[in-house]
């Protein structure tokens, strides 16, 4: 399989392994973190790597190596394809140096804002015929920010001071205290043993402090990467002269670890020093997948870019800051890091960045965005809208769709009430960029490859999936946890970098992830299809109205099973009660002829029965509440049999009080009255006054209204009213 570029924040080069090892110790030790062993893709070389924080509380991922062999010929062939290759945004060189017994102590730190080669220059013969050498007096150094910060950094002092005690191991005096030197490092082939120093103030720099045999080399290499800072710190080990020895040879290469370290977590920070993805040079050839957004399309001109969309990227903060650094501009003011937006014809990246119409040349480079209803694609869409213009523009669409398509949900706590999207924002235009930018461009064209499908937005009432085609360069096991910064399109990553729609290279998934759980919900799945389709799913958290309709919909099916077992148990009471009716009539033909007299009274009796008392559950009929109602006179008081118990379903209309009147049971819970699913009411008129007493109200569902409506006096003593339902909640 092919391997991926890493990259790193810091990256710390040492010309021996012992060197390297003081900062593995120091760095471990303070940030109390391990080193992990690998070997680095491109040249198989060992280095160890690892994160710290810096003084804000941001991550920085080290990466720790030292040379094969020393000198300046070794790091010029190593160190400019491994900066190409891991793109920090810092790197330094930190070790032990020769000093100049007349500026410095052993022990004392040399930070190198500037280098020269020894032996750079011009050999001429003097009239004595010995070799004359013209030094070249041309320095390379750090950039003007750097500089600046380390004239004023002292963060070093108390750590250095520590060691220094522990290393002398006797009582302290004021002349031990450390010492740093900001100045000039010489670097020459050779190790030198004749103290040059004395000559060197006089014929080449009169700022040197100290030499070594890599800074130079170090500061050239650097100027190929004008987004990257450098800075080379080195300990005094020995005088350069012929009596070196090792005594403080480790001291000084923990004192300069000691240094960096410290100085690196003041200032290299997201703002000092923020993280690009274009800190290194673009790639070499064209035409390969990797560098099509870099390569320049022949088919069109600068008059198919929208240059006021340039002139506004231009006002960006982040190019602005670029811009304000006078060593990061090429001859024409531009920053190094944009400075292809000028080129004619133009990259890829700029057309499909800025272009007026680039899906004309790039076929695919739209965005498809659509709402669907439901959880699948069955039901149809509500909405489906496609976009043609610039990856910026289409950026933009994306976002106002997913922020009209998607819920506003209440948040209460301790901080107030307010509105929150029901996905955070911050997730989707990650996403969204992450389709745009990585989405596989460089195949655009060729029929029925998937390069020509647009990048799709799509809503279901379950989740969002944003979808691009071109498989990722990590394999789809290694996007849910921490990894690097692996872009397809380079210069399109940069510019939507520099143009504020991506916070931080290389933190995207990370930061979907931690957003995602602090919202409460699941982390974000991805999938590949069998056509090279990479999709991103985020899920939706449930509808609260939804959630609430399908409550509602579970106490209807729990009413209507009620309501069939009070219609069971109304059959069975139907049953009993024509039996009962059979019986007493056998009852009364027997007593009508064994007692004729007495039997005449109470026949009469029993055929004019008292018409304010209810003696049936049927909804009409004699002894029903339909019949009492309607023959009680006004200000009747309508009572229900002793032994009547049930339910009395409205089966034949509304039942309307038009007169005063009581309704009166015995005990509450003997009788109910329901209207089931018929939909009837009870009404009172505007003239009524009436009063119920001990009875139920229960399981009626109403299509509008209310099952008891109200218009004159009412009321309740005692009485029940519950699991009624109306289809408008009235």
């Amino acid at each position: 399989m092919k391997e991926q570029h890493q990259s790193f924040d810091i990256c710390v080069v040492c010309a021996l392994y012992e060197e390297a090892y003081a900062v593995l110790d120091e760095f471990s030790t303070c940030c109390g973190v391990p080193f992990i062993e690998a070997f680095h893709s491109l040249n198989q070389l060992e280095y160890r790597h690892a994160t710290i924080q810096n003084q804000r509380g941001e991550f920085l991922t080290i990466f720790v190596t030292w040379l094969s062999h020393t000198g300046p010929t070794r790091i010029g062939l190593d160190l400019v394809p491994l900066l190409r290759e891991i793109r920090p945004r810092f790197i330094a060189m930190t070790g032990v140096c020769a000093g100049d017994q007349r500026k410095a102590k052993l022990g004392d730190l040399i930070v190198a804002t500037e280098a020269y080669y020894l032996e750079e220059g011009k050999i001429t013969t003097g009239s004595d015929g010995q070799s004359i050498h013209a030094p070249e007096t041309r320095t390379v150094g750090t950039t003007p920010r750097v500089a600046q910060y380390v004239q004023g950094f002292d963060g070093w002092k108390d750590p250095v001071r520590e060691m220094k005690r522990q290393q002398l191991k006797r009582v302290w005096k004021s002349a031990d205290e450390p010492q740093c030197y900001v100045g000039v490092m010489a670097s020459s082939m050779a190790v030198h043993a004749d103290n040059p120093f004395p000559e060197w103030a006089s014929q080449h720099n009169r700022k040197t402090l100290g030499i070594d045999m890599e800074a130079a080399t170090f500061y050239t290499a650097l100027r190929n990467f004008p987004l990257m800072h450098g800075l080379v710190v080195k300990g005094v080990s020995d005088y350069g002269d012929s009596s070196k020895t090792d005594r403080y040879r480790d001291y000084a290469a923990h004192a300069s670890a000691a240094y960096l370290l410290h100085f690196i977590q003041k200032y290299v920070t997201q703002e000092t020093m923020p993280p690009s993805a274009h800190a290194f040079s673009p790639p070499e050839t064209a035409g390969t997948n990797n560098n099509f957004d870099s390569a320049p399309c022949q088919e069109v001109s600068r008059d198919a870019l929208n240059e006021e969309c340039v002139k506004r990227f231009l006002t960006q903060k982040k190019v602005q800051q670029l811009r304000d650094d006078n060593s990061n501009l090429d001859a024409f003011g531009w920053p190094r890091q944009v400075a292809f937006l000028q080129e004619s014809p133009p990259t890829y990246a700029t057309l499909l960045c800025f272009g007026k119409n680039p899906s004309r040349v790039v076929p695919g480079a739209s965005t498809r965005c659509t709402s669907w209803r439901g959880e699948t694609r069955v039901e149809g869409w509500r909405e489906d809208l496609k976009y043609k213009g610039s990856l910026l523009e289409q950026y933009e669409e994306g976002c106002s769709f997913l922020k009209r398509s998607l819920r506003l949900q209440r948040v209460i706590d301790d901080n107030g009430s307010r509105e929150e999207w029901e996905i955070p924002l911050r997730v989707l235009e990650e996403a969204v960029a992450n389709a745009l930018i990585h989405r596989e461009y460089a195949n655009v064209g060729r029929d029925y490859h998937p390069s020509n499908n647009p990048v799709y937005i799509e809503i279901y009432d379950d989740r969002v999936e944003i979808s691009n085609p071109g498989e990722p360069l990590l394999p789809i096991a290694q996007l849910g946890v921490t990894h690097e910064s692996h872009p397809r399109n380079s210069l399109i990553m940069d510019i939507f970098y520099f143009n504020g729609n991506v916070e931080q290279i290389g933190s995207g998934i990370e930061r979907m992830q931690v957003l995602l759980q602090k919202a409460q919900l699941p982390p974000p799945e991805f999938q590949l299809s069998p056509s090279k389709l990479f999709k991103v799913i985020i899920r939706r958290p449930p509808d609260p109205q939804e959630a609430e309709l399908k409550e509602t919909q579970a106490e209807l099916k729990e009413t209507q099973a009620e309501l069939k077992e009070t219609q069971a148990n109304l059959q069975r009471q139907r049953a009993s009660t024509r039996l009962t009716r059979v019986l007493l009539g056998l009852m009364a033909l027997l007593v009508l002829i064994g007692l004729l007299g007495s039997g005449g009274w109470w026949y009469y009796s029993y055929s004019h029965p008292d018409p304010t008392r209810v003696t049936t559950l049927n909804d009409n009929g004699s002894g029903s509440l339909r019949q009492a109602i309607g023959e009680a006179k006004a200000g009747s008081t309508i009572t229900f049999d002793a032994g009547l118990q049930g339910t009395i379903y409205l089966t034949s209309g509304d039942l309307d009080l038009s007169k005063n009147m009581i309704l009166q049971d015995s005990n509450l819970g003997n009788i109910s009255i329901s209207s089931g699913l018929r939909g009837y009411t009870i009404s009172i008129d505007p003239v009524a006054t009436v009063t119920f007493e001990n009875l139920t109200f229960t399981s009626s569902t109403i299509r509008s209204g209310a099952f008891i409506r109200n218009q004159g006096h009412l009321t309740l003593n005692n009485c029940i009213v519950s699991h009624n339902i109306s289809y408008d909640r009235g």
